[in-house]
């Protein structure tokens, strides 16, 4: 059997936060449903990562929706990511 595909949106309240300042990292994961072409919600447990490093773990609504917030101590640039764990068919 072959995967399916997923995707991550991701938007973020503040992409140059003040330091201290708690950001808001919000989106939807979809998985494709090839017979109907589209992309349709999925729930599932994603991952936070900051420079590699996982930070917490959360899962998207029966919509596919989810939002996650934290707060950055140090000013610099950070690498963000949004991580799916999936699943025996996804």
């Amino acid at each position: 059997m072959a995967k399916s595909r997923t995707r991550i949106s991701l938007h973020t309240s503040d992409k140059k936060p003040s330091v201290g300042e708690e950001v808001t990292f919000s989106g939807y994961l979809q998985v494709y449903d090839g017979r109907l072409k589209r992309w349709d919600p999925l729930k599932g447990k994603l991952m936070l990562f900051i420079d590699g490093i996982k930070i917490r773990e959360f899962s998207s609504d029966n919509y596919g929706c989810f939002e996650v917030k934290h707060t950055f101590r140090i000013p610099k640039r950070y690498d963000v990511e949004i991580r799916y764990d999936g699943s025996a068919k996804t």
